[in-house]
């Protein structure tokens, strides 16, 4: 995987993770302030959507980096402003043990997914296995179920297809549930035909709440969106949370509609409730009416609490309830999508070429011995001498055997353009010509004056004074040519 690519999908997950985290923790403001089960039951709907529309946006955005097709569109929009938000350089080296983490999180991902995939798609078959025992009710079942379809005010709905509710008797089963949503079938264990009238009743009005609500469509959402996003506690929490509050929901719902049976439906609860714990079997991908200990008792106290959830609540406390998940929602809204982390590779500065900025500064040069052992006098400011060793590591990084090199190459140009002065004699022409002394071949002064009779007294024809020079710059240049730099 590309580092950048690893960088870019750890900024997502960061920012996911950060962002649905704040989300979960107003949502639980939002359930404190709900007047309902009703009402939360459906805030943690819309926080589970809410996870899975991000969580898919945010594999979106890694898929497009991944591909070419997309790089060239986004350098396209270069002009366009850059994502604000925190910043966070990593070096090259942590860069690429966070994209050899993600690819293993990437693997760690799909394996689990297609797991629990493999899961739900098993216990699909298991309960299409178990639904070949079914049978049809008694005579007296499928009549308690008529009249409470009748009751419950479904009878017009549940006739005409695709809506239309069937009743059967399953082997094994523990508790009654409903399943399906396009057809949907309510199921009730064996033991139901011993029970009487009345409590078959509050049996079927709590199975067809479930149907007037469509709880099995939203049901089969929410394992999706659970499968999808498996590894967020958040996420385990809200799925808990909301199948509690279904069920509070249809408690409520049945005892504001039927008071009178209040005690005969908390009994029903209990009983299935202790049937559902003796029974070993895996339970099926159904709704069922019991429920764990410890929610049981939580239902059994709303449904014979005389101050259960009142449809009468004051319209000063709604307004307050409203104000109150209108600021949540605002302050949410306000907050999450400032959240945002982008983790980018450490940029190394590149070395910048070594320059000097105006007029090279020119430093004197120092009497230095030519190829013959002879001293010789270096022109005073005619050329300009290569930095110093100290001075170059300053300016940049440039090796030490690089400088001593160069110092070695600077100091045979010298000594060559010594010999070269002291061949021609050009040191005493050029004084001569301005009218200044200057130094002879032998040390000492030649004034203007005498410039021409020295002249005259010294010279030597042009032949004898090249093949001077050429014999004693013979071994210098050679040891210049051998240098592969120049």
């Amino acid at each position: 995987m590309d580092p950048s690519l690893g960088l870019h999908a750890a900024s997502g997950l960061v920012n996911f993770l950060l962002r649905t985290t704040l989300e979960w923790l107003v949502c639980l403001l939002l359930v404190r302030v709900a007047g309902s089960a009703k009402s939360r039951f459906n805030v943690w709907l819309m926080l589970l959507f809410a996870f899975v529309a991000q969580w898919i946006w945010m594999l979106a955005g890694v898929a497009r980096g991944a591909f070419p097709a997309q790089a060239l569109a986004a350098g396209a929009m270069e002009g366009m402003p850059a994502a604000a938000g925190k910043r966070i350089a990593i070096a090259a080296p942590a860069a690429g043990t966070v994209t050899q983490g993600m690819a293993a999180l990437l693997v760690v991902y799909g394996a689990m997914l297609a797991w629990r995939m493999l899961g739900a798609l098993a216990a699909r078959v298991r309960l299409a296995r178990a639904m070949r025992y079914r049978s049809a009710p008694s005579k007296r079942v499928a009549t308690a179920f008529q009249e409470a379809v009748e009751q419950a005010g479904l009878g017009g709905e549940l006739d005409c297809s695709p809506w239309e509710c069937e009743l059967w008797v399953l082997p094994g089963l523990s508790s009654p549930a409903t399943l399906g949503w396009r057809r949907p079938q309510v199921i009730v264990p064996p033991a139901c035909e011993q029970q009487d009238e009345a409590e078959l009743k509050a049996v079927f009005w709590h199975e067809l709440k479930h149907v007037e609500r469509r709880d099995a469509l939203w049901n089969a959402l929410v394992r999706a969106c659970c499968n999808l996003l498996w590894f967020h506690p958040a996420v385990h929490h809200a799925v808990a949370s909301l199948n509690a509050q279904r069920e509070f929901a249809c408690d409520a719902a049945v005892v504001r509609e039927h008071p009178q049976s209040r005690d005969i439906y908390a009994a029903c609860l209990v009983r299935f409730a202790r049937m559902r714990d003796l029974v070993p079997e895996p339970a099926i991908p159904a709704i069922e009416m019991a429920s764990s200990a410890a929610l049981l008792t939580l239902r059994v106290r709303s449904i014979l609490s005389d101050g259960a959830e009142s449809a009468g609540a004051s319209r000063i406390a709604r307004a307050g309830r409203a104000t109150a998940n209108l600021l949540l929602a605002g302050a949410m809204a306000a907050t999450v999508p400032g959240l945002n982390i982008l983790f980018a590779a450490e940029q190394r500065n590149s070395v910048a070429p070594l320059s000097i900025a105006g007029k090279p500064r020119i430093a004197p040069m120092k009497r230095t011995l030519a190829a013959g052992g002879k001293p010789a006098n270096a022109r005073t400011g005619s050329t300009a001498s290569l930095p110093s060793a100290a001075g170059a590591e300053a300016a940049g990084p440039i090796s030490a055997a690089a400088l001593q090199q160069d110092e070695g190459l600077a100091a045979e140009h010298r000594a060559a353009l010594s010999v070269l002065t002291e061949s021609t004699g050009m040191d005493a022409q050029e004084a001569a010509s301005d009218g200044r002394a200057s130094p002879g071949l032998n040390g000492g002064a030649i004034d203007r004056g005498t410039a021409g009779k020295t002249s005259n007294a010294n010279s030597t024809s042009w032949g004898t004074v090249a093949a001077d020079a050429a014999a004693h710059m013979g071994p210098l240049m050679g040891d210049h040519d051998g240098d592969d730099r120049h």
